[in-house]
């Protein structure tokens, strides 16, 4: 039994001792390496959110614009007092600024997903 046990004890500890020679360990420099890739790709997942605010609100104000001109254009006419147009011109004022508030939440929320 004792010889048994020691002949185990033995070729375990060979099999050990052949796994660690086996065992690919990375190196420092891959470590690094790789820690530099992950660090980067966040910093320019960050820059992207950024990027892609700054265009939904160049294009929100730029449809706030386009729907100021068009109050402007129409208000300045004598059809224009009549009430169902002030209500549409109304309406549409509202969708834009819904569809410009809805793509600015967007934008921030996948900006603060990507962290």
């Amino acid at each position: 039994m004792k010889q048994d046990d020691d002949r185990i004890s033995m070729l375990l500890k060979a099999d050990a001792e052949e796994l660690g020679r086996m065992a690919d360990l990375p190196t420092a420099h891959s470590i690094l390496w790789e820690g530099k890739i992950r660090a980067t790709r966040k910093r320019r997942q960050r820059v992207a959110g950024l990027i892609a605010l700054i265009e939904i609100l160049g294009a929100s104000g730029l449809a706030l614009v386009i729907v100021g001109l068009v109050w402007r254009a129409l208000l300045s006419t004598a059809v224009s007092a009549h009430p169902l147009t002030i209500a549409a011109l109304g309406a549409l004022t509202l969708v834009a600024i819904s569809v410009c508030a809805a793509a600015s939440f967007i934008a921030v929320g996948s900006k603060a997903m990507s962290r």
